[in-house]
Order: C-alpha cells, then sequence, then structure tokens
C-alpha cells in the first residue's frame, strides 16, 4: 500500500490501520511487485510510506565493496519507508513476489 499526503483527495476506509493514519488526508493505492523488483532506490526522494500487504521487502545499502548491508526484512502488515530526511537512506526491493 502506497500512501501520498494530497490536499484535495477524499480517503477511502482502510482496514488494519491506526485510527490516526485512517483519517489523514491521503491517496492509497495497490502495487505489486516481482521478487527482485525495486521499490525504490537509495538517495531517491522519500515521498511515499509504504504498507506490505502480502509478500516480502528487503530494505539494504550497497556497500562500497559491493557487499550488501541489510537494514530490515518487512512483512505483510509492516510499514515502510518513513525517512526523517527527504531521502530514502535505504533501498527497497521485494524479496518475493509481493503487494505494497
Amino acid at each position: 500500500m502506497l500512501v501520498r499526503n494530497s490536499s484535495n483527495t477524499t480517503l477511502k476506509s482502510v482496514s488494519g490501520l491506526p485510527s490516526e493514519l485512517a483519517n489523514q488526508d491521503a491517496s492509497w493505492t495497490e502495487y505489486k511487485y516481482r521478487g527482485g523488483s525495486e521499490i525504490f532506490g537509495e538517495a531517491e526522494p522519500a515521498d511515499y510510506v509504504y504498507q506490505v500487504r502480502k509478500g516480502a521487502v528487503r530494505t539494504h545499502q550497497l556497500l562500497s565493496d559491493g557487499r550488501r548491508q541489510i537494514g530490515a526484512f518487512h512483512l505483510p502488515g509492516d510499514v515502510f519507508g518513513v525517512e526523517s530526511g527527504d531521502l530514502h537512506r535505504f533501498m527497497a526491493e521485494a524479496v518475493i513476489h509481493t503487494t505494497v
């Protein structure tokens, strides 16, 4: 599930979300990703917040020596993509077929 703030969009009711979030003026869209597909890249604008509906997501950074530093694994119900700045610090990719 993808969430983006919007001042002129009506929010449909979404089950399983905290009431504070569900009552925000936002739009909700579902996207499907195949395993290994990138959801967002490191240093891309952090304009959206995501929730895993089905599947699994891995957030990680690529190190200068080519290794991957895992940030977290996100499973159904988990929210990810929340950043303290304007850009993503990690990249996110679907581990298996995933709906967000």
